[in-house]
């Protein structure tokens, strides 16, 4: 019997050990693992050009799919910055989509299964959430790229098939007067109130992937009071503030960006951040309007004609990407300025964070009107939007996500498909090791590199020069294996040879390569 000690300082479990004096070993020679002892780190990657490129393909309800792609955030990433790596990600995913996958290839605005959709990357901590979002999951501490749709949400909309449901009543409405009929609810501002007191404030914050802030201008006549333009017709926009939580009521001057439709003969007046400019001619009364968001970009549109005709972008549009903001969302909000007899607006719509809103009615059809009938697919959360995710292997690695021998990571492993239920109401794909336990696994194996023996492996269906497996963690980072009775395999030599050269190494349980700090000690016996 020979005994071979093997070090390595490689900080990777490789062993790669050449000796001086050759070691003999006899035809259909054996070979065991006596024992292991190394220090484990917690897992960390290192993101470069080569290796941060995430891409994803997206099928909507017209045409072939289209391509996404991002580049992580270059740098070091380990236990000190994971949540920063998790929530750039995050943004990153979100802040490459585009609304412009509602266009089929003739130009026309057609329905798309990503619309009101948002990417979350989150690990389940029994509830904790990310700032500004609330992604409660089990609590697993595993990994979930979670991809989530919501229902667009309204200002009292009702099912086209039961009038008396309401669909949302997710605005907060004050000295406004709601008329139910027709094809779509109208408001009106209430007789007897003042400049900006007559609103109405979302509850739920603006999503941070492709959707939009639409309502129809029902009426909105000449001017027959004399009163200056800025004091007439409506205005919505959006604000960081939270109305509806702090009951007070929203002013114009402190949206972010909005669309001031005064009356016919004036220009649309385009607000950001109080700052005034000129948007496009306001020639119809009962036009839509809308500001969607496209790639971290809120655009202002508008549609003259009330119909499904290609939209109108106006002058001036919104930087406000999910990686600056994300703490800090946008509400959507109303402003009636015109009298009672002058204005009516209807058909109000938005697209909600998914995380933040729960739809009330699965199962009811969404609103039935001309706007958004033309404009978006409107529904429950569904598992049907055809996705495929890929990651390099270093990324999904870190995560804690399982090749499977594939080498990178795609999400379905073929054709796009349907995604995974990944909670109640949720879909993606989730981790199947926790991210908490960065660097730990629940078992190990060795593998011989520089001589065969009769290994097996059933997670890659063949053979495999597994040379022994280590059915433990590597609690508090150690693991220290010492085997009282080795197991002696097959070398599978008919032949007597000579090694001067002997490598190795340990992986964790998936194949993946294991991080350790300062030596590592293995002790192979040959007989």
């Amino acid at each position: 019997m020979k005994l071979i000690r093997l070090t390595s300082t490689e900080n990777r479990a490789m062993f790669d050990n050449t000796l001086n004096d050759p070691i003999n070993l006899p035809s259909n020679a054996q070979v065991a693992l006596s024992n292991v002892a190394l220090a484990s780190k917690p897992r960390s990657v290192v993101i470069g050009a080569d290796n941060g490129v995430v891409t994803w393909t997206t099928n909507p309800l017209e045409g072939a799919g289209y391509d996404h792609s991002i580049t992580l955030e270059p740098g070091l990433y380990n236990a000190g910055n994971e949540a920063t790596f998790l929530e750039g990600m995050e943004a990153d995913l979100n802040d490459a989509q585009s609304t412009e996958e509602w266009s089929n290839s003739a130009g026309e605005q057609v329905s798309a299964l990503m619309m009101n959709t948002q990417w979350a990357v989150v690990e389940n901590e029994g509830g904790a959430s990310v700032p500004g979002q609330s992604k409660k999951l089990p609590d697993d501490h595993k990994i979930v790229i979670g991809y989530r749709k919501a229902c667009t949400n309204s200002a009292g909309e009702t099912s086209s098939t039961d009038p008396t449901i309401p669909l949302s009543l997710d605005f907060v409405k004050d000295n406004v007067t709601l008329l139910k009929g027709g094809n779509h609810n109208k408001f009106y501002r209430t007789a007897g109130s003042g400049d900006e007191a007559s609103s109405l404030a979302g509850k739920t914050p603006m999503g941070w992937g492709p959707g939009g802030f639409a309502m129809m201008l029902d009426r909105i006549d000449d001017s027959g009071s004399g009163a200056a333009a800025d004091v007439q017709g409506i205005f919505f926009g959006l604000t960081s503030t939270n109305h509806a939580a702090n009951a007070s009521a929203p002013t114009r001057a402190e949206c972010k960006f909005g669309i001031h439709c005064s009356y016919v003969g004036q220009n649309y007046q385009i607000y950001k951040s109080n700052v005034v400019t000129d948007g496009g001619d306001f020639i119809n009364s009962e036009a839509l309007v809308l500001i969607r968001r496209n790639k971290g970009v809120f655009e202002a549109y508008y549609n003259d004609d009330n119909t499904s005709d290609p939209w109108t972008q106006l002058t001036g549009e919104l930087e406000y990407k999910y990686r600056d903001n994300a703490s800090n969302p946008l509400y959507p909000v109303v402003i009636i300025y015109g009298a009672l007899a002058d204005t009516e607006a209807g058909a109000m719509s938005y697209s909600p964070d998914p995380y933040l809103f729960m739809t009330l009615k699965k199962g009811v059809p969404s609103i039935h009107s001309s706007l958004w009938d033309e404009f978006s697919h409107l529904g429950v959360p569904t598992n049907s939007v055809n996705l495929q995710i890929n990651l390099s292997q270093d990324v999904g690695t870190y995560l804690g996500f399982l090749s499977g021998g594939l080498g990178d990571f795609r999400f379905p492993s073929g054709p796009a498909g349907s995604l995974q239920l990944v909670s109640r109401d949720s879909f993606g794909w989730k981790a199947a090791r926790s991210f908490s336990d960065q660097g730990r696994s629940e078992s190990f194996y060795v593998q011989l590199l520089s001589a065969g023996c009769e290994g097996y492996d059933g997670l890659k269906h063949g053979r495999e020069n597994i040379l022994a497996v280590i059915p433990k963690s590597d609690d508090s980072n150690q693991l220290l294996y010492d085997v009282s009775n080795p197991l002696f395999l097959e070398v599978g030599n008919a032949f007597p040879i000579t090694l001067r050269n002997i490598s190795a190494r340990v992986l964790t349980e998936d194949g993946g390569e294991l991080a350790t700090d300062g030596m590592s000690v293995m002790t192979l016996l040959f007989k």
